[in-house]
């Protein structure tokens, strides 16, 4: 949650003052509930539920998990090098997967943690498991290359999501 920006004017000081608060995000509480190889999973005030988190050499970080409030599973990828990005703006993403084909969606480009983020809406069962079975993946963006992903261990990774999801 934001904290309010406040201004004032400070007429009684006998000069005409201006006075901002800066508008500072507040901390989201994250509770550890276990380490997946690459992964961490984390209980998460921000995403109102159980997540899975890797981040990968080139700062990219990828997030999956189940929205507490909505109950979707949802994977969401993030890098400060990825400026090109307009918050707001929709991207087209292709995801070829080794013995799966190609996926291709659309990714919505917001901010969270102050990176770019492309979030996937309505993903799929079907993405979710061939990325969770593919020892790799690389992803592509308005058809350039963005990045690619080692992905051992996804599939314990995302099974302790869903553990740990029934325990909320």
């Amino acid at each position: 949650m934001l904290k309010r920006a406040t201004s004032f004017l400070c007429i009684a000081c006998g000069v005409l003052e201006v006075f901002w608060v800066a508008v500072v995000p507040e901390a989201r509480a994250e509770v550890l509930f276990s380490n997946e190889g690459n992964w961490q999973i984390v209980i998460s005030e921000e995403y109102h539920g159980c997540i899975a988190r890797a981040q990968y050499r080139d700062g990219t970080r990828v997030t999956y998990g189940v929205d507490g409030i909505t109950n979707s599973p949802f994977i969401n990828f993030s890098n400060y090098q990825w400026k090109e990005f307009i918050p707001g703006s929709i991207v087209k993403i292709e995801f070829p997967v080794i013995y799966s084909g190609t996926f291709s969606g659309y990714a919505h480009v917001i901010t969270r943690g102050g990176m770019p983020t492309l979030e996937l809406g309505d993903i799929g069962n079907n993405f979710i498991s061939a990325f969770e079975a593919a020892p790799g993946m690389k992803m592509f963006a308005d058809g350039n290359y963005l990045t690619a992903f080692d992905l051992t261990g996804t599939s314990a990774a995302f099974s302790a999501v869903f553990r740990c999801h029934s325990t909320q």
